[in-house]
């Protein structure tokens, strides 16, 4: 009987012949996967909070230059993200929003008219 045959099934420590680069059983190679799914994982978590950290500047940067076009999109991702809130609620605020709007462009355009001379010669 060989030296590994002999250890296999004994209770023997699988760790230590892996160390050694010496044993190519199944838990030599689940071992082997297991280190590398670890550093795979670790490779994963490491590229992620770099994602977050870039993301971060790249909010505040927005937040800095375009304070409400940033809140406007947060506030949708938030929306999403939460699954929508009751539908009563949200014709409410789609409804006030709307009409937000309307009010901010009517104001727009009646002062972009109010700006300009108005010809009292035409008839």
């Amino acid at each position: 009987m060989s030296d590994r045959e002999h250890t296999e099934g004994n209770g023997a420590d699988p760790t230590s012949r892996v160390a050694n680069g010496r044993d190519d059983s199944r838990a030599a190679r689940l071992l082997r996967h297991g280190r590398r799914a670890r550093q795979g994982a670790g490779a994963l978590v490491a590229g992620m909070e770099q994602a977050a950290d870039e993301i971060g500047s790249f909010l505040s940067e927005q937040m800095e230059s375009r304070p409400y076009v940033t809140l406007a999109a947060a506030s949708g991702v938030g929306y999403v993200a939460g699954g929508g809130i009751p539908s009563r609620l949200t014709r409410v605020i789609i409804d006030v929003g709307a009409r937000v709007a309307i009010a901010f462009v009517v104001q727009r355009l009646g002062g972009a008219q109010m700006a300009m001379p108005v010809d009292k010669t035409i008839p």
